[in-house]
């Protein structure tokens, strides 16, 4: 097999800065613009968590005056949590035969009293 080496990767923002920029398809191949290539190195932060997106969207599409730091800290424990369940019905596999359950049945409650 003929093995051709890699094109060099580019990040998303270094190829959104040459494309918005314009310094064409060469300075693509290449991996980098010459404005990046003068720009000092800049620590990046890790994007924001796809919780923390949840909730702010959820802010932004209804928003409220009665929002407090408890309340936003407990919201976004319940995505994660929620977050989590998904996962763990996710990681359930099922052939195509499966059916759904058709009954419900209860956790058994305590005895009560006729």
């Amino acid at each position: 097999m003929n093995e051709e080496a890699a094109p060099p990767s580019l990040d998303r923002r270094s190829f959104a800065k040459a494309a918005m920029l314009g310094f064409g398809s060469g300075a693509l191949v290449v991996g980098e613009s010459p404005v990046a290539a003068q720009e000092p190195e800049k620590e990046e932060t890790p994007p924001p968590s796809v919780e923390a997106l949840l909730l702010t969207a959820l802010v932004v599409d209804v928003p409220s005056e009665h929002y407090t730091e408890e309340i936003l800290r407990d919201v976004l424990t319940d995505i994660r949590v929620d977050r989590l369940r998904a996962e763990q019905l996710r990681g359930v596999s099922l052939s195509n035969g499966d059916e759904p359950a058709l009954w419900f049945v209860p956790r058994p409650t305590r005895e009560r009293p006729a």
